[in-house]
């Protein structure tokens, strides 16, 4: 088991902690963003290797800051709870690697299974304009 990150305020201006968009665009997408949140950290309340986060910066790539999203809800499965400004994927042991590598493939199909609600084959579910993220 991995110790649980301790919360370490440092300001990374080339990797900032915000991208200054909202989180919601309305109530309703809001209450659905924090269930989706709320209801993934009771499932894996007890599971110390399972990292919960909402609207956190995702950074895909060490080198390349622009190559970032922030998914309403991130779920990331191997990696200790506790405080993050944003997630750097190089430091959190590359978890997150092969799923951000199949979500980028979706991304250049036209998008016939997004527009159902899912992206077949990756660890991304489009709910509406929700966007859940599972890594693994």
């Amino acid at each position: 088991m991995n110790a649980p990150i301790n919360p370490v305020l440092v300001i990374d201006p080339l990797y900032p902690d915000s991208d200054g968009l909202p989180m919601s665009d309305n109530t309703l997408q809001w209450e659905c963003i924090v269930t989706i949140k709320c209801g993934l950290e009771v499932q894996y309340q007890d599971d110390e290797d399972v990292f919960v986060a909402g609207d956190l910066l995702w950074y895909a790539k060490e080198g390349y800051p622009k190559v970032r999203t922030a998914p309403d809800a991130l779920t990331a499965f191997g990696r200790p709870k506790g405080y993050r400004g944003s997630y750097k994927q190089w430091e959190e042991g590359g978890i997150g690697k092969e799923k951000g590598k199949e979500k980028k493939r979706e991304k250049k199909r036209k998008g016939k299974e997004k527009k159902r609600g899912k992206e077949k084959g990756s660890g991304v579910v489009i709910l509406r304009t929700i966007t859940v993220i599972f890594l693994v």
